[in-house]
């Protein structure tokens, strides 16, 4: 399977949608996702990629569903699942589906379903669900997800540096297939617009393979030191090392389909002085701003 990783500075382009249908006060639209499915009963677990396809049903009756592919359980067994006459309710953060009196969901129970970003600024979206089957608890997240950041960076020297714009510091969370259920599974994260301070120039970076894991559906990650990469090229897909911002104790945590809290420092090399220390704490939203009551 391969994803595609590259992530601009001005813009980060959008999911294309499978299937548009309008009709007399209807409007469905249809947008696949490749997952990450957790999946634990308790004692074993699972990590495994499957597709997802969530149809959103915007006017008149509602009728948006939900199809889920491939989810490896607890015993190794693979299961798909279907849910239907979803109805939509609009939150902060973007879409909350919920079951309705004629919805199905067969073999599955405690259901919850967010689709969250689709902003003016960024039309992607990151789907989240959890429900339980049987003695599994399933966690679903897209293998993509996109975030604004509210950043904030202090340092010995000068005032904190404080960032919330579309043009600095946006993440994009990676999953990477390969070894998923050992303990090397790993993501990379992609920033858009790097910016630790006020004096260095905007970047697209990524901090490569740091180990992940998931438990009672809270993603975590962190590692000790890495060395980013710039992201160059027409397209960003040219990856050159640059020890001169080298990244340490960087940490990670959210729980699945909310906000994540991220930290790290960076010791630049400038004009042969690293002395200078600057700590970055960034808040990963889906959404740029929050609007103060919800829609």
């Amino acid at each position: 399977m391969k994803i595609n990783k590259t992530i601009l500075a001005t813009a980060i382009v959008a999911v294309a949608l499978t299937s548009c249908e309008t009709k007399e006060n209807s409007h469905r639209e249809t947008q696949p996702f490749y997952m990450l499915n957790y999946v634990t009963n308790g004692t074993d677990e699972n990590y495994s990629v499957g597709t997802s396809a969530i149809s959103i049903e915007y006017i008149g009756e509602s009728a948006s569903s939900l199809s889920i592919r491939e989810v490896v359980m607890s015993d190794d067994s693979k299961k798909s699942f279907d849910v239907t006459n979803l109805t939509n309710k609009s939150v902060t953060n973007g879409i909350n589906f919920a079951l309705s009196s004629t919805s199905s969901a067969s073999g599955m129970s405690d259901v919850n379903i967010n689709l969250f970003g689709g902003t003016n600024f960024i039309q992607q979206w990151n789907l989240y669900y959890s429900f339980k089957s049987g003695n599994d608890v399933v966690y679903g997240m897209s293998c993509l997800q996109n975030f604004f950041s509210a950043t904030t960076v202090t340092s010995p020297v000068g005032s904190p540096y404080v960032t919330e714009e579309a043009a600095k510091n946006r993440y994009q969370i990676s999953i990477n297939e390969k070894d998923l259920n050992s303990d090397k599974r790993t993501l990379d994260l992609y920033v858009a617009g790097a910016s630790f301070m006020k004096e260095m120039p905007a970047m697209n970076m990524v901090f490569k393979n740091i180990p992940f894991e998931i438990k009672d559906g809270k993603l975590t990650f962190a590692i000790d030191h890495l060395i980013p990469c710039v992201l160059k090229g027409e397209n960003g897909n040219k990856e050159e090392p640059n020890d001169k911002y080298p990244i340490s104790n960087l940490e990670g945590s959210g729980m699945i389909g909310d906000e994540i809290t991220l930290k790290y420092s960076c010791a630049p090399t400038i004009q042969g002085d690293n002395s200078v220390t600057f700590d970055v704490l960034s808040k990963l939203k889906f959404r740029l701003k929050k609007p103060t009551t919800q829609q």
